[in-house]
């Protein structure tokens, strides 16, 4: 048999059957965050889990009863940031998890004044950095660095940018807008 008719033999073959490639991580990597104050954002929660497979041990429920768009740095802390490291610890998940999904009615800004705001995603990922910029603006403070972005290697391969890095949050997922299609 030539060589050219094996090739396009076993193109053709490939092209009938083809290969189911799925992206690393799954729902043992994944901690949930819901704010038990808001049935859409326990019923998001909720299906979200099921849809990725999540245990339900990685399911996190703050209590937050203040707006969907901002929160002090101290309300913040307290709210998500100590309960979710006093989860992770507790559980013993704090090697295991590479994504943290924030569920929606949870504020997505966090205002330090007089230091700025920075996104709350950013503030689990970096901490809080201090930013005199226009405080009706999220952008990410000057000397930040993101040493995965642009890389090729695993997260769990992505050393801490400092000692109060989040390096267990390098992949953050915020659910704010749904749509269920989406996610099938």
């Amino acid at each position: 048999m030539n060589r050219s008719f094996v090739f396009w033999l076993a193109f053709a073959v490939l092209g009938f059957f083809p290969v189911s490639l799925q992206a690393g991580g799954s729902g043992l990597n994944v901690v949930i965050v819901v704010n038990q104050n808001s049935s859409n954002s326990v019923q998001l929660g909720n299906y979200y889990r099921e849809q990725r497979h999540v245990p339900p041990q990685n399911f996190l429920r703050i209590n937050w009863t203040g707006t969907n768009t901002e929160w002090t740095l101290t309300d913040y802390s307290n709210t998500l940031l100590n309960p979710l490291l006093a989860m992770l610890s507790a559980r013993q998940l704090t090697n295991q998890i590479d994504y943290v999904v924030l569920s929606m009615d949870i504020p997505y800004r966090v205002n330090g004044a007089p230091n700025g705001a920075n996104s709350t995603t950013s503030t689990l990922f970096y901490g809080f950095m201090p930013d005199s910029r226009n405080l009706g603006m999220c952008p990410l403070a000057p000397g930040s660095t993101n040493l995965y972005a642009g890389s090729e290697s695993p997260f769990r391969s992505t050393p801490p940018i400092s000692s109060t890095s989040n390096s267990w949050s390098s992949r953050m997922k915020s659910l704010r807008r749904f749509d269920r299609r989406s996610l099938n």
